[in-house]
C-alpha cells in the first residue's frame, strides 16, 4: 500500500483542541492536543471514500493521528492519518489487519487526493 505524504491547509484547524477528556491517552497524554487540529481532514476523507461508495468506519482518535477503517471481503483496511510527522503535512498510510483488504480503498484514496483542490505537495511512496 504507498504511503502518501501531502499539505492540506485548508483542512486543518489550527488552535482545534480536543473535545473530551475521554480523548486523552494514558500512555500519550499529548497525542490528543496534536491530533486535534487533523480531524476536519479525517472527517473529509472519510466523506470522500464514502461518496465513492467504501464503507468507512471513524475516523477514531488514535496515539498516532486519526484512524477510517475500511471494511471489505471480511476484514478491513485501516488509513492511519499521522500528524506527528511534520508540520501541516500528513501522511496517510494503510495499515492492513489479518485477512484480504479491499485495494479499491488504496486507489479509490489516491485518485481523491490527487484530484482535490484542497491538497497540495502530493508525494506518494511504496
Amino acid at each position: 500500500m504507498p504511503e502518501f505524504r501531502f499539505r492540506a491547509p485548508a483542512l486543518i484547524e489550527a488552535g482545534a483542541a480536543i473535545e473530551s477528556p475521554f480523548d486523552r491517552f494514558h500512555g500519550a497524554p499529548a497525542a490528543a492536543d496534536a491530533n486535534a487540529p487533523h480531524k476536519r481532514f479525517a472527517h473529509w476523507l472519510a466523506g470522500k471514500l464514502t461518496a465513492r461508495g467504501h464503507r468507512v468506519q471513524g475516523p477514531e482518535p488514535d496515539e498516532d493521528g486519526w484512524i477510517l477503517a475500511i471494511p471489505s471481503n471480511g476484514a478491513a483496511a485501516q488509513l492511519v492519518i499521522c500528524c506527528a510527522l511534520g508540520g501541516p503535512g500528513e501522511i496517510v498510510r494503510d495499515r492492513p489487519l489479518p485477512g484480504p483488504a479491499d485495494p479499491a480503498s488504496a486507489a479509490a484514496c489516491e485518485a481523491i487526493l490527487r484530484s482535490a483542490p484542497e491538497i497540495g505537495q502530493l508525494c506518494l511512496r511504496g
